[in-house]
């Protein structure tokens, strides 16, 4: 019994050790706004008083997309898709709360309504009325929290790698089991 106490306190002191070798301390926010936040980034104040990192590019006149990251990710995830759709289309892309530059929620709200909110706070402060709304993993699940909730604002909803748990407030036309069973594929 005494072999397996050693080898147990061993394998702490491996685990102890390796912990303060391979840590990465925190990154000095001054030097993380240095370098993902030059133009054509800007940090947009919403209507709550928060910044939001935010860029919008392409002719303002032209139809908007959305484009919203997934977990663990920032508004850069979207840069080949920005720079070929930005020459036809207003694209804005903004870091959501709790990543990239926009940094942690004052009010740590991360639920997805939140994020969703956090859409109509960004566009608003943009002055863009109607949008196609696209996202990738979580920012997919939001992007459709969002369209069940806002569809007025929408002119389409992309998907790419979509994430989100399957809820009472999904519509079974989402569900490609049910496909058959939704009215507008039975037209």
């Amino acid at each position: 019994m005494k072999w397996l106490w050693r080898i147990l306190g061993a394998l702490a002191l491996v685990l102890l050790a390796a912990f303060f070798i391979l840590r990465v301390p925190d990154t000095d926010p001054a030097e993380m706004q240095a370098k993902y936040g030059a133009a054509p980034s800007r940090m947009l104040a919403v209507g709550d008083g928060r910044q939001v990192h935010v860029r919008d590019e392409g002719p303002r006149d032209a139809p908007a997309i959305v484009l919203l990251h997934g977990s663990n990710a920032d508004l850069h995830t979207w840069q080949a898709w920005t720079d070929a759709l930005s020459a036809d289309y207003r694209v804005v892309r903004f870091d959501q709360r709790g990543h990239g530059l926009t940094g942690p929620a004052a009010d740590a709200d991360y639920s997805i309504e939140a994020f969703a909110g956090d859409i109509d706070a960004v566009v608003d402060a943009l002055g863009v009325e109607r949008f196609v709304l696209a996202g990738n993993s979580m920012g997919g699940a939001i992007a459709m929290q969002y369209a069940i909730a806002s569809p007025e604002r929408l002119d389409g909803l992309v998907l790419v790698d979509a994430a989100g748990p399957r809820s009472s407030a999904m519509p079974m036309a989402i569900s490609p089991s049910s496909w058959l069973q939704c009215p507008a594929w039975a037209a």
